[in-house]
């Protein structure tokens, strides 16, 4: 597995809207009161969690670039990457709504680089 990296990031603050102190490299998306919340299997995202905030703390979202992700499953470099019912990153398959592609691969809960990409799997 490649070292984890953060290359060209942008990133945006919001209030975090529960404790996501264990989430930090997982999905992220905005709740109906704006603040930031774990994103889940098929849903809309916003980008990456980059830090570990409590609930009511600033949550550091990572909305463009190359950055650490954890995964669900097994990824390979290369392979298109979607969010499963946790949070993490699984490859896609085809017809797949995919958040971005992995740069490096590695296996279920290691970090993985993912470049920020969203995308339809043809």
């Amino acid at each position: 597995m490649a070292q984890a990296t953060h290359q060209a990031t942008q990133q945006i603050s919001l209030v975090a809207a529960a404790d996501l102190s264990a989430k930090q490299y997982y999905f992220a998306d905005v709740d109906s009161n704006g603040k930031a919340a774990l994103a889940g299997a098929g849903n809309d995202f916003i980008g990456v969690i980059g830090n570990k905030p409590t609930s009511g703390a600033a949550a550091e979202i990572i909305i463009s670039g190359i950055c650490p992700v954890v995964a669900g499953g097994t990824v390979a470099a290369g392979d298109a990457v979607k969010i499963d019912s946790d949070g993490k990153a699984i490859t896609a398959s085809s017809g797949n709504k995919a958040v971005g592609k992995a740069i490096s691969g590695g296996a279920a809960s290691s970090q993985i680089n993912l470049l920020i990409q969203p995308h339809t799997v043809a």
